[in-house]
């Protein structure tokens, strides 16, 4: 889609957006998106335990075809 596209799209919508979406569109323009997550020393434990444990071969994995399996079983698709 194109910028002129996009410009056209978003003026009709916010012509015709209520209040509510207006102030929502309005703050998720004000604030910058933060591109970096921190995460906290015990998020890092966590996955330094689940990563050593991968790597042991002492965690259950799964494949990206398995787990590809498992959710579509899951959907019904």
């Amino acid at each position: 889609m194109t910028v002129s596209t996009l410009k056209e799209q978003l003026h009709a919508y916010i012509n015709s957006a209520d209040k509510n979406k207006l102030e929502a569109m309005y703050t998720l323009l004000l604030h910058p998106i933060e591109s970096e997550y921190e995460f906290s020393e015990a998020d890092k434990k966590m996955l330094d335990k689940r990563k050593s444990a991968h790597l042991k071969g002492t965690s259950k994995s799964f494949s990206v075809s398995e787990v590809r399996k498992y959710a579509v079983s899951k959907i019904g698709k």
